[in-house]
């Protein structure tokens, strides 16, 4: 008999062996070595590398984990994937779990041709046109050739055709913005071709002629703004930003530590609340390079990141197409904005979404006026090609919170 009940446990012991082994062997992430995720800490657990994706998964709160080498190895279980570091200690890594079901990203929203603009109106609003632009109505734009589509992509140009008289203000350009509202989400721009055009011989921004934005806003100061994309030629770095317009309500907006550690940026400015992208994500180069992908993903009342990503180097998920794409496997963002104590988490809510191409950031000089009033010609190259725009969301949050209501259109 207790020879009987030896082998029972032997065999015990053997199967949960096997299963141990089976779930390390089955268990799906993507590690950084080299890097750390400060805070978010569930709890430690000792471990080897190996374990800690495992131990991670038997966690329902867990979504990544950082292995730290003292005391023969930690596993540092993390409710959040960031923000994630250069860490200091040698052989420290992070890893990042496939998410479960209620962490999965999935489609909720596709903007492409055929029918892209059935989902946009076109501000022309007194107030809404930045610097030189004269925002174009549907008709008009329509009529002057200023969007459409071309094989199967979405086309949003500027009037290249007309010299501007004196007595005239403004370059017609579309602003568009979405019928939809958002609160939170995951969004997959994808396009070809991004504005360019002439640019002026003086330096800073009000000498840039060409901008473009990929942003979302609201009709109220209390809705704030965030830029997912926003460039001036003839500057080959694509930039986001974030405006807390009602410091009243709000109180004033900081990042609580340097950018730089937690993002890949090449600067920042207005106390970080821009942060610029890598070199060649944005202008001529983008453009020469066949396209890319911008990304942002919003988790309300947590934080916003950003990607820059220049073709070839497009994650797989994206290039794929895949409908439950995983940001936490893209490595650091290229811009990342927390909210909490530094930051009202409402700052940014139940935006539209919003595509512009303006010209001459205000105060308008006359050497940027005289470049847009004439030689047309040069404004053949400001236009977005795009493939197509997704929102995706995660069971439970709030992401699709209604429909822009028109009133004066």
């Amino acid at each position: 008999m207790d020879i009987f009940k030896s082998v029972l446990l032997f065999q015990l012991v053997l199967y949960l062996i096997s299963t141990a082994l089976a779930q390390n062997s089955s268990c799906s992430y993507k590690e950084f070595p080299g890097y750390g995720i400060d805070g978010s800490d569930i709890g430690g657990v000792p471990g080897r590398t190996t374990d800690c994706c495992a131990l991670c998964q038997k966690n329902p709160y867990c979504v990544a984990y950082t292995w730290e080498p003292y005391d023969g190895g930690m596993c540092w279980l993390k409710n959040d994937t960031g923000p994630m570091s250069k860490d200091s200690i040698s052989g420290t890594l992070s890893g990042f779990v496939s998410p479960g079901p209620k962490q999965t990203y999935s489609l909720i929203k596709k903007y492409a041709a055929p029918n892209f603009f059935d989902d946009w109106w076109f501000d022309t609003r007194d107030g809404k046109a930045f610097g030189f632009a004269s925002n174009a109505d549907n008709k008009t734009a329509w009529d002057k050739g200023l969007v459409g589509y071309q094989n199967g992509k979405v086309y949003i140009g500027v009037d290249h055709t007309t010299t501007i008289p004196n007595n005239t203000w403004g370059r017609l350009s579309p602003r568009i913005s979405s019928l939809q509202l958002y609160n939170a989400g995951f969004f997959v721009l994808s396009l070809d071709h991004v504005p360019v055009g002439p640019y002026a011989n003086g330096s800073g921004w009000h000498s840039s002629p060409v901008w473009s934005m990929f942003m979302m806003t609201g009709d109220q100061a209390s809705n704030g703004e965030f830029d997912f994309y926003k460039a001036h030629n003839p500057v080959d770095v694509a930039n986001s930003m974030i405006y807390n317009n009602d410091e009243a309500l709000y109180g004033k907006c900081s990042l609580p530590w340097d950018p730089k550690k937690y993002a890949n940026i090449s600067g920042w400015a207005d106390n970080e609340l821009m942060q610029e992208g890598p070199h060649g994500t944005s202008d001529v180069p983008f453009n020469k390079a066949g396209g890319g992908v911008y990304a942002a993903q919003w988790v309300h009342g947590s934080f916003i990141k950003v990607w820059y990503f220049v073709k070839p180097n497009i994650p797989a998920d994206i290039l794929n197409e895949n409908p439950n794409p995983n940001p936490g496997t893209w490595g650091t963002p290229n811009g990342y904005y927390v909210f909490g104590d530094n930051c009202n988490p409402e700052v940014v809510n139940n935006n539209y979404l919003v595509l512009y191409i303006a010209f001459c950031n205000p105060p308008v000089t006359q050497e940027c006026q005289d470049i847009m009033r004439n030689n047309p010609s040069n404004f053949q190259d400001t236009y977005f090609l795009i493939d197509y725009l997704k929102v995706f969301c995660r069971p439970g949050e709030n992401c699709w919170s209604g429909n822009y209501t028109l009133s004066g259109q």
